[in-house]
């Protein structure tokens, strides 16, 4: 019967178990699916202000946070309220073996303090360096045409592998402090469980308690430190998901805000710039200083310039990428900046100085990657580019993937 009891306790804790890991994957699923959307567009606006940003790594970040609820880090915080009960238990057995465990919890707490105070900066910076030499090659292969015409791959390289072996050599040490700190909580772990049950065997010999109470105290013991082992061998995942935890909160508190607001019928084309003043980002200097004027609808504009004297400030301020410090710009009296971006998009045509082709085919990108688009405009705007024909002569027409291409 006791057998029969005991096989039915373990089935029912791996059951519990088993709803456990289900419902937390079915949590980072959720946060997957809420979170990136939003995550995206929070890039892509940071980016159209300060272009060291990359949407990737917040992506990244998530996914470390995603990995890290998912995983069994996570499952022993839940655990640690269940240690006291089992604490209490040990108590009532003896206060001997109680008072070891009291100890061996202050000693596991203290180990996985002392591996936070000592691989946290550490870490830290060397995550940081991890995400500068990954944008310096997305940067490197982005300038690819560059770099091969000046010959510039193999400093490019040189200078890459010698910040990454200085990375390297720093996340080796992180490691190194951590394993020594492990290792030594394992030696530790082992003397608290041993003590227990010699504990426990001199209270049997003096027939205080029994044999049983010793294998108790032995099991109970091991159900109390669990989670507090579990914390050490976890902490730098924990460090990992707190570090992209607080890359994530910044890219939120500091990426523009943009209210969604109603869509406005087809413009007419009035633009107004009144007194707008533009300072761009990590800038003192102010590219457009008090500008105003006023452009009717029909009349073709063109803006010359020296190089850096605001041309293209002017032009990104006009379909709404930047807001202006001071003043405001306007399409027949509404303000761009904050004018519903997918119905301000099917009237303005924006072509900035570096020019990429999405990943996809020929007529997602004419369409602005609507998932439905209409045919007949596709064709229709491509007839007004000029470009109908030469659209025709690829290898599936309008099908074509064109991704990744630059000029």
């Amino acid at each position: 019967m006791l057998t029969i009891i005991t096989l039915s306790a373990f089935a029912c804790s791996a059951m519990l178990e088993t709803c456990r890991y289900l419902a937390m994957a079915k949590i980072g699923d959720w946060i997957d699916k809420t979170a990136t959307p939003d995550l995206i567009v929070r890039s892509i606006r940071l980016t159209s202000v300060q272009s060291s940003t990359s949407s990737g790594e917040a992506i990244r970040d998530l996914g470390v946070i995603k990995n890290f609820i998912t995983g069994n880090g996570i499952f022993s915080l839940f655990d640690t309220p269940w240690s006291l009960i089992y604490l209490v238990v040990i108590f009532m057995i003896h206060t001997s073996t109680g008072f070891i465990a009291i100890a061996g919890i202050i000693i596991l707490v203290s180990m996985a303090i002392w591996n936070e105070l000592a691989t946290k900066r550490i870490l830290q910076e060397t995550n940081e360096e991890t995400i500068r030499n990954i944008n310096a090659i997305d940067v490197a292969t982005r300038n690819a045409e560059v770099v091969e015409a000046m010959g510039m791959s193999e400093f490019i390289v040189s200078d890459w592998c010698k910040r990454n072996d200085q990375n390297r050599a720093m996340q080796i040490k992180a490691q190194n402090r951590s394993n020594v700190i492990t290792g030594i909580t394992k030696f530790l772990r082992s003397t608290l469980q041993i003590s227990v049950i010699g504990t426990g065997a001199l209270l049997a010999i003096t027939a205080h308690k029994t044999a049983g109470s010793i294998i108790a105290a032995s099991i109970l013991m091991g159900r109390v430190l669990a989670p507090f082992d579990a914390a050490v061998h976890t902490w730098k995942f924990l460090n990992q998901a707190r570090m992209s935890y607080g890359r994530l909160q910044r890219l939120i508190l500091t990426s523009p805000k943009r209210e969604q607001t109603m869509a406005l019928p087809e413009p007419e084309g009035k633009l107004e710039f009144d007194r707008v003043f533009f300072t761009p980002y990590g800038s003192n200097k102010p590219t457009v200083k008090g500008i105003s004027f006023i452009i009717e609808p029909g009349d073709v504009v063109g803006v010359i310039g020296a190089s850096a004297s605001g041309k293209s400030t002017i032009a990104k301020l006009t379909v709404g990428v930047w807001k202006p410090i001071s003043g405001v710009v306007r399409l027949d009296g509404a303000d761009v900046y904050t004018w519903n971006r997918e119905n301000f998009g099917n009237y303005v045509g924006y072509l900035p100085q570096d020019i990429e082709l999405f990943n996809t085919s020929v007529k997602a990108n004419i369409a602005r990657m609507r998932p439905d688009p209409n045919p007949e405009e596709i064709i229709k705007a491509a007839q007004i580019a000029g470009i109908h024909e030469l659209i025709l002569s690829l290898p599936n027409g309008y099908d074509t993937t064109i991704g990744g291409l630059e000029e």
